[in-house]
Order: C-alpha cells, then structure tokens, then sequence
C-alpha cells in the first residue's frame, strides 16, 4: 500500500513538471508569434508610404505641367501651322495632363516676341533666330539674354526660288526689273531674303518689291501679277503644291558662290536641296541653301513640361510624319542638327535626350 501510494505521487510530481514545462513553452513561444504577425503590419505600413510617396512625386510632376499652353507657328496653309497642329493633336491625345493650342501668327519673329513676353509657352524659330534670342542680338538686343532655350530641330527650311515655266528670268541674277515678292512684314522669310538679296549685290530700286505673304505670291504668280517668288520653308510647301498644279513653275538654282556669300552674311545657311518630285512637275532636286526649322521654349519653363513635351513628339513620329512630310525623318540623328553653344537646349529636353543615349553636352545650357 506505501508503494502504490509513492508510485502514485511520483507520478503526480512528474505529470507536474511536464504541465511545468508545457506551460513554459507557451510562454517562449508568445512573442514569436506576435513577432510574426507584426512583420505583415511593417510590410504593409512601407509599401503605404511608397505609394504616398509615388503620389506626391506625380503629383509634383502633375503641377509642373499647366492645363493649357500654346505653340507659336504662323500663317495657317504654312508649313509650320500645319506641324503645330500636329504636334497638338499628338499631346493631345496624350495622357499629359494638358491642352495644346496652335497659335496662327504672322511668323518667326513674333513667336520669339511672343516667348519673350511669356504671351505662349513654345514657338517654331528657326536656328537663326534662335541663336539670335539666346544671346540678345540683331533684332532682339533691347530684351534679356537667355530666355528662350532649344527643344528640337523639326526640318530644315529651304529657300525657294520661283518663277514661271516660260520666264525669261533664266537665274537668280535676272531680278532686275522684275516684280518679286519677298515675304511678309515681321516674317522670316522677309528677313532671310533680305539678306540674300544683299549677298547678290542687288540695291533699292533695282526690281519691284512686293511685301506678301507666300498664298498671295502664289496667287499672283498663278495670275501674272508676279515674276518671282521667294520664301523659305520646309518643302512641300501646301501652296505651292497648288499653284504647281494649277500653272507650269519652275525652280531656279541657288550657285554655290551665291550660298559662299550668304554664309558670310548669315553663318548659319547651309547649302542643301530641294529634294526631286517634292512639287509637281520638278523631276530633279534644287540645289538651294537652308535654315533649320525649331522648336523653342521658354526658358523659365518647367524641366518636367519640355520633357514630356519632347517624349510626346520623338515617340510619336509615324503620327506626325503622315502630318507633314518634313517631320517623318524626325530621329536622334536629326534634332540637334544647326545647333550650337549659342541655341542651347532646355534641361527638360536635355534630360530626354540623354534618357535615350544621345550625346548633347555640346548644347547643355551653361
């Protein structure tokens, strides 16, 4: 009976120990668990403040890019109204939070007047200009150097020489008593012709100035009202398309004395040609001289509004090329080309071009 009863209660004291040593376990055990449920609650608490984080960035982003801004071009039926256009329609069917509108101006040189006075947010210029607003010279000394930045060259502009199939005016030396129009007032055209008027040496007097705009001097052409027609632009020209349709024309050459001595007056001219068949009725290129077509910006602009601005067009060239032909060869190879320390590009284009690997720290802005 005392043996039974010790067994007994060594058994109790052993079931004892194990309940001891059971509960112990339990309590070890305790914070693993809470520890393993915390783990999710962190997780869960990070990814909250990345996403917060994500959402302020693009919100950040979203405030750098207005609502609503403008594209300077000029006259609608010309080259760069219809690019502008384009371009619009691209950005706007873009997811970038904007409203692109074509402004319809009289040309080049008001555009730049227009960044200048912060009346539009992007203008076309070409590289002449461009050059001219960056550093404040020729026709912009009396405003700030330094406002207006490079985004891309879209084309060159080619200078066109035109006159009837049957002409007597054999050459661009045969403008003598002639009436000839030379563009309209405060446009480019105006002023590149100038100048290449100049380098041939002609004086006032010599022919009959006619200051119209490029449809004008087709129609007055078309009609005999007009013996030459000089513009630059980005060929095909629409209008001249038309009047080649409708009357026989022909394109003069410019000799390459002539585009010597334009250089001199105008270093940025580079000799080039009017590729064959870009009009009806002209089988063979047109040895001219050209000027680069741009876009330009403000340069108090935000970074993150010229970049996407600049995506919008490289990634979208196919859209843009059926818009106009002189925008279908737009590629990495061509949007700088006629730049230089004096045409500098916005940081904001600047940070797209470098995204894609291309090489542009000969126009960073200094």
């Amino acid at each position: 009976m005392k043996r039974f009863l010790a067994l007994t209660l060594a058994l109790v004291f052993v079931l004892s120990l194990a309940a001891c040593g059971g509960s112990g376990s339990k309590e070890t055990d305790t914070p693993a668990a809470e520890t393993a449920t915390a783990a999710p609650e962190s997780s869960t608490a990070e990814t909250e403040a990345e996403a917060g984080a994500q959402e302020e960035d693009e919100a950040d982003k979203s405030a750098d890019i207005p609502a609503n801004i403008s594209i300077g071009t000029n006259p609608a039926g010309q080259a760069a109204y219809t690019m502008g256009a384009g371009i619009a329609d691209v950005i706007n069917k873009s997811d970038m939070g904007t409203t692109v509108t074509v402004e319809e101006t009289n040309g080049y040189p008001v555009n730049v007047q227009l960044m200048m006075n912060k009346e539009i947010e992007f203008g076309f210029v070409n590289n002449l200009m461009a050059a001219q607003a960056y550093t404040a010279t020729a026709s912009y000394s009396d405003y700030e150097p330094g406002q207006i930045l490079s985004v891309m060259t879209l084309a060159p502009t080619e200078f066109h020489v035109i006159v009837p199939a049957d002409s007597d005016v054999e050459s661009i030396y045969d403008f003598a008593g002639k009436r000839v129009g030379v563009g309209q007032p405060g446009g480019i055209s105006l002023e590149v012709t100038d100048m290449f008027l100049e380098a041939l040496g002609y004086k006032d007097g010599d022919f009959e100035r006619l200051e119209i705009n490029l449809q004008n001097q087709c129609d007055y052409l078309q009609d005999g009202q007009l013996d030459v027609l000089l513009w630059i632009g980005s060929a095909p020209l629409a209008a001249v398309t038309g009047l080649a349709s409708a009357k026989d024309i022909k394109l003069l050459e410019i000799d390459d004395e002539a585009i010597a001595k334009m250089q001199e007056i105008c270093p940025e001219a580079e000799l080039l040609t009017i590729a064959a068949n870009s009009y009806p009725g002209q089988t063979e290129p047109v040895q001219t001289f050209v000027l680069r077509n741009m876009i330009a910006a403000r340069a108090d602009l935000s970074e993150e509004l010229v970049y996407q601005f600049t995506k919008q067009i490289m990634e979208n060239v196919d859209a843009l090329g059926a818009v106009h032909a002189a925008m279908k060869d737009i590629s990495p190879e061509t949007v700088t080309l006629g730049m230089s320390a004096n045409t500098p590009l916005h940081p904001g284009a600047q940070r797209y071009y470098e995204e894609i690997n291309m090489d542009v720290s000969e126009f960073t802005l200094k």
